[in-house]
């Protein structure tokens, strides 16, 4: 039995139509949290939208991998390409398997720029995210932890693939809590993640039976959109009209739980 469930609408600050979806699930009592990307431009209607409504619980979407950096780095470097923009997501892990410390202080000043970023928005910052889940990693995941304990986090999003509820994930602990040592006495991670992206080939009802099954705190996670959606930036492979299947999805699943 779901005793919190927290529903996080993701990449907001990509685009508008991504941020308008998030106030419209918002204010159909379904999210809870949205996650803010820094570095695109979005980002300013991201922060003055959701300053209206003071009970979404608003955090960072760090980002490694998508866009260009906050600072001002000297490219090509170990963190990004001779163009500016950020390395791909395997560049990124197979880095973080094998850091150097060029790498480990980049990396650290750019992720301590997007919280600062977010900060001067004078949002409160209830959360960190990681963009395609890259504290997976454990040298990333280490410094997000540090990075939380000091700027006060409530929670971050679990990274164990035992907590990730999917159509068919053998590993899954039910009943599994987070082990809290890693983490500062004030932050928590949620018991399990339920992203919608990898539920869409399942029927609502499939998962509404298996989201009740889980006990303890649970984030879905969904990435929202406007069905058209005119200022979603060019080159990202995730488009408008298969986020926008997702808060169709997530719906449904909604109107089972009541």
């Amino acid at each position: 039995m779901v005793r919190k469930l927290i529903v996080t609408c993701d990449d907001c600050g990509l685009s508008e139509g991504i941020n308008d979806a998030t106030i419209s699930l918002y204010q159909r009592h379904i999210a809870t949290a949205a996650s803010i990307l820094t570095n695109f431009p979005a980002t300013y209607h991201a922060y003055k939208l959701f300053a209206q409504y003071s009970s979404l619980e608003c955090g960072v979407h760090l980002n490694l991998t998508e866009g260009y950096p906050l600072r001002k780095i000297s490219s090509p470097s170990p963190l990004t390409l001779a163009n500016g923009h950020f390395r791909s997501r395997v560049a990124l892990f197979v880095q973080a398997l094998y850091p150097t410390p060029s790498f480990i202080q980049l990396v650290e000043a750019e992720l301590t720029a997007q919280i600062e970023h977010f900060l001067h928005s004078r949002l409160t910052l209830h959360h960190l995210t990681t963009h395609l889940h890259f504290h997976m990693v454990p040298i990333l995941r280490s410094m997000i932890f540090r990075l939380a304990q000091k700027f006060n986090v409530e929670w971050i999003r679990t990274h164990r693939f035992t907590s990730t509820a999917l159509p068919f994930n053998p590993l899954l602990r039910r009943g599994h809590r987070n082990n809290k040592q890693e983490l500062s006495p004030r932050s928590f991670q949620p018991d399990y993640l339920v992203p919608i992206i990898l539920w869409l080939g399942t029927s609502p009802e499939t998962f509404s039976r298996q989201l009740k099954l889980l006990d303890g705190c649970v984030e879905i996670v969904v990435h929202p959109s406007t069905a058209q959606d005119v200022s979603f930036p060019q080159g990202v492979a995730y488009l408008p009209n298969k986020r926008f299947q997702e808060m169709q999805y997530l719906d449904k699943v909604m109107r089972l739980q009541e």
